[in-house]
């Protein structure tokens, strides 16, 4: 059984997780991010069809700059730029399947907008900004116990991180 030390092991390692370890690393302070599957961004991920064509992107895909202060300032320190959206015009807007999709006038969305590379461009941004030590993919945790004044957060594979603080930022 292998322990390492760190000041914060976060658990998770979707956006919340990542935006944790970058403020972190930015604080100075150690961390690891500790993720179960085989690749960050939780939720939001490429879908990739059995050919390796990427065909989708989760999360959140529509933004509002202009209301979301916090986002703004995230899209900003990333470098992720929102993708220009129509706001005047007609709509193909579809009710049911049974019944045929007709043109509407496209409401003012008071900017709304996508982000150039989809969110998954918000994950890779912070990815880049964090040692790569720092992100441990395929490390399920199966345990978190009290060791003293440390919290030992154990790993289905037997490794322990030590750490004097515990982020869980998982669903």
């Amino acid at each position: 059984m292998t322990t390492k030390q760190t000041e914060v092991a976060i658990i998770g390692g979707g956006l919340s997780g990542l935006a944790c370890a970058l403020r972190l690393h930015q604080a100075g302070a150690t961390c690891v991010v500790l993720e179960a599957a085989d690749r960050v961004g939780g939720r939001i991920g490429v879908t990739v069809d059995d050919r390796g064509q990427t065909i989708g992107d989760l999360g959140p895909t529509w933004v509002w700059p202009p209301a979301q202060q916090t986002v703004s300032r995230w899209l900003d320190e990333l470098d992720v730029q929102p993708l220009p959206q129509f706001e005047e015009g007609d709509a193909v807007v579809e009710r049911s399947r049974e019944e045929q999709p007709r043109r509407m006038p496209l409401p003012g969305q008071w900017g709304m907008t996508r982000l150039v590379g989809g969110p998954w461009s918000l994950v890779a941004e912070i990815e880049k900004r964090l040692p790569p030590e720092c992100i441990k993919t395929s490390t399920p945790v199966s345990q978190i116990q009290r060791n003293g004044n440390a919290l030992d957060v154990t790993s289905v594979d037997g490794t322990t991180t030590s750490a004097s603080q515990v982020v869980i930022a998982a669903p």
